[in-house]
């Protein structure tokens, strides 16, 4: 018998807003979505599913987007936003204890690299071992968990 494990928000403070969404493509439910930066570090407005580590968070999908907007704007979604102390759950193969509380970085749409602080755009703050997740906070626009250095991410 499987399970189903639906990634995204977990906990914590909850702040939902609706966003409109950029013409780049599709986003699933519990994707971490972006600024869609235009001209630079300016953002567009809209949001888009993660596709590079550099990117500024906004938050976690919480509708999916089955078919790419024509034009920007022509769709919106629900986002759960990354605020301070929201807590959001993904997937981290052979992730140990000695994990917790490490800066580390955003792997894809809907996971976590570990290993990895060239970015350290999460912060894992809870791990469970047996199923293989991380518990994370985001650094975004609106919270800089555990940087060594201020990230400009373009958002007054």
């Amino acid at each position: 018998m499987s399970t189903y494990m639906k990634y995204g928000y977990s906990y914590g403070p909850r702040v939902v807003i609706t966003a409109k969404v950029s013409d780049t493509g599709t986003i699933d439910d519990g994707d971490i979505v972006v600024l869609d930066a235009v001209g630079g570090d300016e953002g567009s407005g809209y949001v888009k599913k993660w596709s590079a580590a550099s990117d500024p968070i906004v938050g976690v999908a919480l509708e999916k987007v089955d078919i790419a907007p024509s034009a920007d704007g022509d769709e919106s979604i629900q986002v759960a936003l990354a605020l301070p102390g929201s807590v959001f759950v993904y997937p981290a193969t052979g992730i140990t204890q000695g994990a917790c509380y490490q800066c580390c970085d955003i792997d894809g749409a809907q996971s976590i690299d570990f290993d990895a602080d060239t970015y350290q755009n999460a912060w894992i703050v809870e791990v469970d071992e047996g199923a293989g997740l991380a518990y994370v906070m985001f650094k975004g626009p609106f919270t800089d968990v555990g940087a060594a250095t201020p990230v400009d991410y373009g958002v007054a």
